[in-house]
């Protein structure tokens, strides 16, 4: 029970910890840095070593942070990171269901194009102006988010898989 409680505890610290990085990386990074989301990266990476569904709660906790700390409507991070997580989830354990990097990498592909149409669809559907500078931005996501992604999964999977704490 208290194990149980403390790990909830942990869970939710954590995505707070996660959300404030996220926050300070897109304003301290350089250019084309700033566009990574850390958050995507932290529950992909936590799908593709725990494969639990409280990924999809975690997505909806980070969305409710987001939508928080945006000037957009409120609901609209919730929305699209939550869909976009469960159709990841979906996908994760009806079709890539080997736990392999590549897996993972294309994951993390279709995770930021599927948050990033609903994103703008959101958008676009509240009557809000998007920019095409919008689409570049969201490219340098994609690219940053992949390979960030792909590098810390590869060292966490051999880090854990050699110290026992994860089961290969």
């Amino acid at each position: 029970m208290l194990k149980s409680i403390l790990q909830t505890i942990f869970f939710f610290l954590f995505i707070i910890i996660i959300f404030i990085l996220n926050l300070y990386s897109s304003y301290l990074l350089p250019y084309p840095f700033e566009n990574i989301n850390l958050v995507i990266l932290f529950l992909i990476i936590m799908l593709g070593l725990y494969g639990s569904g409280n990924i999809v709660w975690g997505a909806f906790l980070f969305g409710i942070l987001m939508d928080l700390y945006s000037e957009s409507y409120f609901g609209i991070f919730t929305f699209s990171l939550t869909i976009s997580f469960l159709l990841v989830y979906w996908l994760y354990y009806e079709f890539f269901t080997n736990k392999s990097i590549w897996a993972l990498t294309t994951l993390v592909v279709l995770e930021v194009v599927f948050f990033r149409i609903f994103y703008t669809f959101f958008i676009i559907f509240n009557n809000s102006k998007i920019k095409l500078t919008l689409f570049i931005y969201y490219g340098w996501e994609l690219l940053f988010t992949t390979v960030l992604t792909f590098i810390l999964y590869f060292l966490l999977e051999k880090f854990f898989t050699k110290y026992k704490i994860l089961k290969s």
